[in-house]
């Protein structure tokens, strides 16, 4: 009898349990988003680690020609977020100790946001 990967997932990380959910198994939520973006127009182009330093770069960019007021929503509290340029560097705080920032986004234009934890 063959035993495929999903056999030896069941048996070593859920224990045998059959048809047990790896949420139930180590507690996530069934449901988890990394980073949620919006409006619709605001489109996420890179979820990456920064170039240097510890933390996590956020790149996305305004499919609309309209303006918007985008708010970007991580899975966890961060302990700073800056805007940043394409090269990284910092150019404005956009906020400490929550979960999401606003920040105004032009038409067409692409925003990057680092987050420190």
């Amino acid at each position: 009898m063959s035993r495929g990967l999903g056999d030896v997932y069941k048996r070593q990380v859920l224990g045998g349990a059959e048809g047990t959910a790896l949420s139930e198994v180590v507690g996530l939520p069934a449901a988890l988003s990394f980073v949620t973006v919006e409006p619709a127009t605001l489109e996420v182009s890179a979820v990456k680690a920064p170039e240097e330093g510890a933390g996590l770069i956020v790149r996305c960019w305004n499919v609309g020609r309209e303006p918007v007021e985008g708010t970007l929503r991580l899975w966890q509290p961060f302990r700073r977020a800056l805007r940043v340029n394409l090269a990284e560097e910092g150019v404005a705080e956009l906020g400490r100790g929550a979960d999401e920032v606003t920040l105004p986004v032009r038409g067409r234009q692409i925003v990057t946001a680092r987050f420190e934890f």
